[in-house]
C-alpha cells in the first residue's frame, strides 16, 4: 500500500488550522499544522513533507520568504499558497516565489483537498525513480540514458529552474541564440520537439513539455532535478 502524502500547513490562525488539518487527516492525508516558520522548520527537519499549504502573512519569516527558502532546499516539494491576498500583483509575487498553487482566502476544507489531489500523483515518492538531469549532456533514468545537444541541456536547465517551470517565447529564444522572428519561433519549436521525445524516452509522461499558446512552454515533471552543473 503507497504511503500517504505528507503535507505540512502554515497557518497562525488557529481556528483556521485546526479545522483543515483536521479535514485533510480525515481525507487521508498525513497532515501537521504550525503556527509559523520555526515550528515548520522542526516538522522539516524530523520527517520528509510533500506539499505545504503556505499563509503569507505569518508572525515572524512571512510566507513569501519561506517559500523562496524552501524551494532552494527542498525542491521536490509543492508549495499551495493559501491566503486573503488576492490582487494580481500578489498572486504574481506568489508563483515567483515558488507557488505551485495560489488560493485566496475564504478557502473550503473541498477546495484545498481538491488542489492537493492535483497534485499528488506528481509527488515524488522513490529516489531510484527520479530522473537526472546533467548539464554535461545526458538525461539519465536508473540505466536508460539519452544524449542531449547543448541548446536543448540549455532549455531544460531553464524550465527546470523556473519557479513555475514555465519559460516565454522571448526568453527561450535568447538562451538558443537565436532573434525573436518567425524563423527563432520555428527553431525553438524544433529544438522543444526533439527534447520533449528525449524526456519521454527515459521515463517522463507524455507530452513532457507542454505549449502554452502565445506564451511558451512549461515541463510538465516535477521528477526531474540538476545533478551536477558545469
Amino acid at each position: 500500500m503507497p504511503k500517504p502524502i505528507k503535507i505540512v500547513m502554515v497557518e497562525d490562525h488557529e481556528a483556521l488550522r485546526e479545522v483543515m488539518v483536521d479535514h485533510l487527516n480525515h481525507c487521508g492525508y498525513f497532515t501537521v499544522g504550525a503556527w509559523g516558520a520555526d515550528e515548520m522548520d522542526d516538522y522539516l527537519a524530523q520527517d520528509d513533507f510533500d506539499i505545504l499549504v503556505l499563509d503569507l502573512q505569518l508572525p515572524g519569516e512571512d510566507g513569501l520568504s519561506i517559500a523562496k527558502r524552501l524551494k532552494r532546499s527542498k525542491p521536490n516539494m509543492f508549495i499551495i499558497m493559501m491566503t486573503a491576498k488576492s490582487s494580481e500583483s500578489a498572486k504574481i509575487h506568489g508563483y515567483n516565489a515558488g507557488a505551485d498553487i495560489y488560493l485566496t482566502k475564504p478557502t473550503t476544507p473541498e477546495l484545498l483537498t481538491a488542489a492537493i489531489a492535483s497534485l499528488s500523483h506528481r509527488v515524488i515518492r522513490d529516489e531510484s525513480t527520479m530522473i537526472k538531469f546533467d548539464i554535461t549532456g545526458l538525461v539519465i533514468l536508473g540505466k536508460t540514458e539519452v544524449q542531449v545537444t547543448k541548446q536543448e541541456a540549455l532549455i531544460l536547465k531553464a524550465l527546470l529552474e523556473s519557479p513555475s517551470q514555465m519559460l516565454h517565447h522571448t526568453r527561450l529564444i535568447e538562451l538558443i541564440g537565436r532573434e525573436f522572428s518567425e524563423s527563432g519561433k520555428a527553431n525553438l519549436e524544433v529544438q522543444i520537439t526533439r527534447l520533449r521525445k528525449k524526456l519521454i524516452e527515459v521515463g517522463v509522461n507524455a507530452p513532457a513539455i507542454k505549449a502554452i499558446r502565445n506564451q511558451g512552454y512549461q515541463l510538465l515533471s516535477n521528477n526531474l532535478i540538476l545533478s551536477t552543473f558545469i
